[in-house]
């Protein structure tokens, strides 16, 4: 039964999107680039972590309040690909794996 259950959680973690490995591990990047990064269609994806997951998502290394009062976040890339690291199955970015 334990080996069943790797080979589902193998198989699981194969239909997540790839990250891009390539870069500075220590540059920051901002929304878009952190969606480009994780293989991510729209950004959308990275401001709902952040609106309906309170820990879901890296906290950002960098913040920035724009004159619009809007809050700029910057990642950088090894966050990034720790985050990428901890997924287990689509939808649950950063969630450990199960027991």
């Amino acid at each position: 039964m334990l080996e069943w259950h790797e080979q589902w959680l193998a198989h699981k973690r194969a239909g997540l999107t790839q990250a891009d490995r390539g870069g500075d591990p220590n540059e920051l990047l901002d929304t878009a680039g952190a969606t480009k990064l994780l293989g991510y269609t729209t950004t959308s994806t990275i401001r709902g972590y952040l609106a309906a997951n309170d820990g879901y998502f890296p906290d950002a290394d960098e913040t920035e309040e724009l004159p619009s009062g809007r809050i700029r976040r910057r990642w950088k890339r090894s966050a990034l690909w720790a985050f990428a690291d901890r997924r287990s199955r689509s939808g649950r970015g950063g969630q450990a794996p199960g027991p």
